[in-house]
């Protein structure tokens, strides 16, 4: 059996608390990364997957089944990294869509849309549902447009969430 001086125990403590310490630390120090992902819910085929940050905006546009016209929501990464809903554009007062806006949003009529602002509904995550090959169902994400009925294939349900 080994003995040890004790210049070399407190050593050996020392380089033992180090390394607890190290162990600790490090994973703290690198920062950690998030990612929108949008999943389909049937096989979980990732459809889209970038990295997002704090504050990072980006828009889903659909046809209305109904009206037939584009409905386009913005969507910002909240500091928890969850989607916050600030703004919802669509062309009228049609069935289906808001005539009142939620406790605290504005709403103004422009010549294009109706704007539907300072929303703040905050979701984890959201399911939107890609219809028909001729239908509109985009993601806008910086420069990247990406048709998602095109990417995922018609009538699949898609899930938007955040991973990291």
């Amino acid at each position: 059996m080994a003995r040890y001086t004790r210049n070399e125990v407190k050593y050996l403590l020392a380089m033992a608390f180090l390394a607890l310490i190290l162990t600790i630390l490090i994973p703290l120090a690198k920062p950690r990364r998030h990612y929108l992902v949008v999943m389909a819910v049937d096989d979980k085929e990732v459809i889209f997957r970038a990295e997002v940050e704090e504050g990072t905006r980006f828009s889903t546009t659909f046809k209305h089944s109904v009206q037939l016209s584009d409905w386009t929501d913005f969507y910002e990464i909240t500091e928890d990294f969850k989607f916050k809903l600030y703004e919802t554009h669509f062309s009228d007062f049609g069935w289906g869509f808001p005539s009142e806006p939620d406790p605290g949003a504005k709403m103004e009529v422009t010549d294009k849309y109706v704007r539907y602002f300072n929303m703040n509904r905050i979701l984890v995550s959201f399911r939107v549902s890609v219809t028909t090959a001729t239908d509109t169902h985009l993601l806008e994400f910086g420069a990247t447009k990406v048709d998602l009925i095109k990417k995922a294939g018609p009538g699949r349900l898609l899930e938007f969430r955040i991973d990291g």
